[in-house]
């Protein structure tokens, strides 16, 4: 699973596999939906922080 966000939470991104609702049943899938989503929201933050660092300094 893949998921890639804006800042605003937004997802820009969603990749899931096929099989991920066989393996994992939906209850386990909305859980990893909703933990890779809050990841990938930080880590649209902290680039968006390195960004206006880099540019602060400049």
């Amino acid at each position: 699973m893949i998921i890639e966000t804006d800042l605003g939470g937004r997802i820009t991104d969603l990749w899931i596999a096929d099989w991920a609702m066989e393996q994992h049943g939906p209850q386990r899938l909305a859980e990893l939906i909703m933990d890779k989503h809050r990841v990938a929201l930080g880590s649209a933050f902290d680039e968006a922080s390195r960004i206006f660092e880099t540019e602060d300094r400049r």
